[in-house]
């Protein structure tokens, strides 16, 4: 998927609450050089006033996106649609992630894709 990204000189936007879930599994002390490298590499977006506009929607039109069976809790649906808000807001034209219920919400405005599996020739040289 990053290989094709690169060719296609893809824009990767990873939205700043996807980056602070991810710290939570990282040691403190390494935060700062993990955020710089992620910023180095990565388009990080915020949520600001024009995500309070998007996440409305399919925030109010959230439990059509749900996955049956799966957690449906209220904070659960809050953040997919900030993530989402955030990816649309600083302009992404699809929406890539393993977690079903949040691709769901995604396609409520935007193409949305599972990530792909592992390709078989990742340690070809």
């Amino acid at each position: 998927m990053f290989e094709r990204l690169e060719r296609e000189q893809a824009q990767i936007i990873v939205p700043s609450i996807v980056v602070s879930e991810y710290l939570t599994k990282i040691n403190p002390n390494l935060h700062q050089a993990v955020l710089a490298e992620m910023s180095s590499r990565f388009l990080i977006s915020s949520f600001d006033v024009r995500c309070a506009s998007i996440a409305a929607s399919p925030y109010t039109r959230g439990s059509e996106g749900r996955v049956r069976g799966q957690a449906n809790t209220r904070n659960t649906l809050k953040a997919d649609c900030l993530i989402v808000a955030s990816a649309k807001a600083a302009n992404a034209t699809a929406f890539y992630t393993a977690d079903a219920g949040c691709r769901n919400i995604a396609k409520l405005i935007m193409p949305a894709h599972d990530l792909p599996e592992m390709s078989e020739s990742i340690f070809d040289q």
